[in-house]
């Protein structure tokens, strides 16, 4: 299978975590400069006091999103027996690699890893108003509304918190290279089509593309014609994103993505997903029952201890010198006593 270039020539290596190699994208040294930038241009001016407060808020919020993202990744490779040697993380979080596993298991850890950006968003968004922070208070507006961090009116921390996990989550969702949604197509268009070669399953991805650009567009021409009142429009993004999206329908991950899902199918020696489900599932149910038996065996050693204590006592003083506990005691005993016989 044809791989693509794995080095990192877009990433700087930056340790790792659990066997796993973690690398950044220059893309986000590239916007934490430009938002620096920003900050010191800005700051000093009238009403922009709590600037560097909200600045610091938001990119803890954002750094969560990252955190929850690269949990839920690498946890649901490991459940699912594809454990991921490599990690880098862009500027929307995790960035995903063309590899050799299953459609199955690339869907299952695609979705799972936007839900946990929509759960831990949907958090932050309950909690609202539990962590206040100068002008930056409860606010009335949509949960998709996007805040004014401190400019204009007081929003919850934790609504901008929320707001921003979500913001990753969408922006995830849209299949540029080596996002989350572009993954999600591939193992859709493995699921879907395998009984197809690979050069119908490429096609059928790459229209897949070319149909989310023409929504992109049509989206960001409505934006317009209707007007914003915002300071940055949105369709100039949808653009951008869209042509970015287009110049990337060629790329040659989109075919190694699925030869990735076809070479796997090939590979007899591999479990299925539902073996490996099926395989975590018995062995939690035997580790549950290996520590029931240990605390039961620890429970009875524990009054096996005490027992001759207690009839000691019982025998030397009469029923009225035991306490609660020491009459449990005897109930337990004389029920797993009678449990034993039974058996």
């Amino acid at each position: 299978m044809r791989t693509p270039d794995e080095s990192g020539s877009w990433s700087v290596p930056i340790g790792h975590v659990w066997g796993v190699r973690l690398s950044l994208s220059y893309g986000v040294f590239i916007a934490a400069g430009i938002l620096v930038a920003i900050l010191l241009t800005n700051y000093g001016d009238p009403g922009t006091a709590d600037l560097p407060k909200v600045f610091v808020i938001g990119s803890a919020f954002w750094l969560a999103g990252w955190a929850g993202q690269a949990f839920a990744y690498l946890g649901l490779c490991w459940f699912l027996r594809s454990p991921e040697t490599q990690l880098s993380l862009g500027l929307v979080g995790v960035e995903t690699r063309v590899r050799r596993w299953s459609a199955s298991r690339a869907l299952v850890v695609t979705l799972g890893t936007i839900v946990s950006l929509i759960v831990l968003g949907s958090f932050f968004r309950l909690i609202e108003g539990g962590f206040q922070v100068p002008t930056v208070s409860s606010s009335p507006a949509g949960n998709w509304v996007a805040p004014d961090f401190g400019r204009h009116s007081s929003d919850s921390v934790w609504r901008i918190g929320a707001w921003l996990c979500w913001v990753q989550a969408i922006f995830q969702m849209y299949p540029l290279p080596r996002t989350l949604g572009r993954q999600l197509i591939g193992a859709m268009t493995g699921l879907c089509g395998s009984r197809l070669r690979v050069e119908s399953q490429t096609l059928v991805f790459r229209r897949c593309l070319a149909i989310i650009v023409m929504i992109a567009f049509a989206f960001s021409a409505v934006l317009f014609w209707k007007g914003t009142s915002n300071v940055i429009p949105a369709w100039p993004l949808l653009i951008v994103i869209g042509v970015l999206l287009w110049l990337s329908i060629r790329s040659p991950d989109v075919e190694m993505m699925l030869e990735g899902q076809m070479v796997y199918l090939d590979d007899e020696a591999e479990p299925s997903l539902t073996a490996v489900v099926r395989d975590r599932f018995r062995m939690w149910l035997g580790q549950r029952r290996i520590q029931k038996a240990f605390d039961k065996e620890r429970g009875e050693a524990a009054d096996a201890s005490r027992l001759d204590d207690v009839l000691n006592r019982l025998h030397r003083d009469g029923l009225h010198s035991l306490n609660e506990d020491d009459k449990s005691l005897l109930q337990r005993v004389s029920e797993n006593l009678r449990s034993e016989r039974e058996a």
